[in-house]
């Protein structure tokens, strides 16, 4: 986000996962509500939207994965913390997946969109998805053992 609004400023490109997963919470939660979190550094706000998709537990998860790869990927010794990384990066992009894909479930259900337009959109997230998120992976392909879509139940069980 800080790239669309501050293009001029030359935002590292090592950001480039962080500004990817970005996109993918805009996905989920709706662009102008993550922007206006993200103008007011409002955490709680997000964890607050992605209740809507997830277990506030899993959400916790997700952050502080976040935080991990934030700090190690730009490190130096990051061949340390290969395995390690690939493990959060894998964590992080299954939690997005699973909360589009509830995303897409509540809609069904709201009768928003129909089963089919659901399955497609969820097929086409999940290849751009999975080719987008192995331009991260250091040094070995990350399997995200994506499933084809199905109507979520309302627990919102994700245990990552």
């Amino acid at each position: 986000m800080t790239s669309r609004y501050f293009d001029k400023c030359n935002v590292s490109d090592s950001y480039e996962l962080e500004r990817f997963y970005a996109i993918i919470l805009e996905k989920i939660i709706d662009q102008k509500v993550m922007e206006s979190l993200y103008f007011k550094a409002d955490l709680l706000g997000l964890v607050k939207e992605l209740k809507n998709y997830a277990l506030e537990k899993d959400i916790i998860n997700f952050i502080t994965n976040l935080d991990f790869l934030n700090k190690h990927l730009r490190r130096k010794i990051s061949i340390v913390y290969l395995s390690e990384i690939n493990e959060k990066i894998r964590c992080v992009s299954l939690f997005l997946i699973n909360c589009y894909e509830t995303k897409l479930s509540i809609m069904v259900k709201q009768r928003k969109i129909d089963e089919q337009l659901a399955q497609n959109l969820l097929n086409e997230f999940n290849k751009s998805f999975s080719y987008e998120v192995q331009k991260y992976c250091m040094g070995s392909a990350i399997d995200l053992q994506l499933n084809p879509y199905s109507i979520k139940n309302e627990e919102k069980s994700l245990s990552l």
